[in-house]
């Protein structure tokens, strides 16, 4: 369980990639920040409400089942 996890930390780690994004965000004032952040909610809410809407839809559009997601 606990090697599971620090894999997955390890992998989040390296696609972060915190040591090239701290420079970036220090450079960027408070608004620009702010801006940011409330697009990419608009932007997740956004498409959450798609496919939760639409997502049945477009799945039988493609002839995807449902079952082909499960594991």
């Amino acid at each position: 369980m606990m090697t599971e996890i620090l894999k997955v930390f390890i992998q989040l780690f390296l696609i972060i990639d915190p040591f090239n994004v701290v420079p970036i965000f220090s450079m960027v004032d408070r608004r620009k920040v702010k801006q940011v952040a409330r697009d990419a909610v608009i932007v997740a809410f956004g498409l959450l409400l798609f496919f939760a809407i639409l997502g049945d839809i477009l799945l039988r559009a493609l002839d995807i089942s449902l079952c082909s997601f499960m594991i």
